[in-house]
């Protein structure tokens, strides 16, 4: 539920008002790419909170659900390190590594089903 949230404000967010996005986050030149991102992260934060609704946490989710915030949290750490984008985003970095280990906890302690169940 809370990754969920989250990708809908932070996936809206510079859709919705992209000056007060662009005076946390720094400006950007392409801001239709910004749009299509902030489109594919709420589009994410829609299916986990329908799965979260439908009580199914199956493989394919697992594997949306850490892997968007591993990928997430990879290209902040990147682009902040070739200085592409700013810092504020490390703490953005740090949301989605911790969103990635809550979902690994929740598969080790057997909360993912398979679909073959």
């Amino acid at each position: 539920m809370g990754q969920s949230l989250f990708y809908l404000i932070t996936g809206l967010w510079p859709i919705v008002h992209y000056p007060s996005f662009a005076k946390i986050t720094g400006p950007k030149t392409d801001v239709w790419l910004l749009c299509i991102v902030g489109w594919f992260i709420t589009i994410i934060g829609v299916v986990l909170l329908a799965a979260y609704f439908l009580n199914e946490v199956s493989t394919s989710l697992f594997i949306l659900g850490a892997g968007a915030p591993l990928m997430l949290a990879g290209a902040d750490i990147y682009y902040v390190s070739k200085k592409v984008i700013s810092k504020v985003y490390l703490y953005d970095a740090v949301v989605e590594i911790v969103i990635v280990a809550a979902w690994l906890v929740m598969g080790f302690a057997g909360k993912v089903t398979s679909p073959l169940h």
